[in-house]
């Protein structure tokens, strides 16, 4: 993995979600962001987890690249 990295955990039914469901957005916060030409690009991947957080327990389900504007 290169730069930073990020990890959060959400225990689902915690929030009271037990059955298949659809992501539709996900919101971010950067406190200061300065790249090249104007922007720099992000990595956002999602995955799932089984046992301990650990990168050998993870498995990729979607991965996207989205263009941060300098702040």
């Amino acid at each position: 993995m290169e730069g930073d990295t990020y990890f959060r955990v959400f225990d689902l039914v915690n929030f009271g979600i037990v059955n298949d469901f659809d992501i539709s957005s996900i919101d971010i916060g950067l406190e200061i962001s300065t790249g090249i030409n104007g922007a720099q690009d992000i990595n956002l991947n999602l995955y799932t987890v089984s046992g301990n957080l650990s990168l050998a327990n993870l498995t990729p389900i979607h991965n996207e690249t989205v263009a941060i504007s300098n702040q």
